[in-house]
């Protein structure tokens, strides 16, 4: 298989991922993803494609495991820079964040 069809079919797998994260199964798809990330075994082009679908998609009230597993994903530096600068994540990236705290905040109720 050439590189283009292994990340045709990685990038499917990530699709496959969104899919069980929002049929419930978030903490380990993102304890998964974070695996990833931290041990660099996964192209960060396919994380991130996760995280903007996931991104695209999520809305308040976020879970603990949400705020706990993906914010930490969201909020590293080589994954962050790269969603804050494409149109496409911009927006969903700062209502994520801006949510984010008010998760937070009305937690700490």
């Amino acid at each position: 298989m050439d590189v283009h069809q292994q990340l045709k079919l990685r990038r499917m797998v990530m699709d496959r991922l969104v899919h069980l994260f929002f049929q419930g199964h978030v903490h380990p798809v993102l304890s998964y993803i974070h695996q990833c990330l931290s041990s660099q075994s996964l192209d960060l082009s396919l994380i991130r494609h996760f995280v903007s679908e996931v991104l695209e998609v999520i809305r308040e009230p976020f879970s603990e495991d949400v705020l706990n597993l993906l914010l930490p994903i969201v909020e590293n530096d080589d994954l962050s820079e790269r969603l804050k600068t494409s149109k496409q994540t911009a927006d969903s990236l700062a209502r994520f964040l801006a949510g984010c705290k008010n998760s937070r905040k009305s937690q700490d109720f």
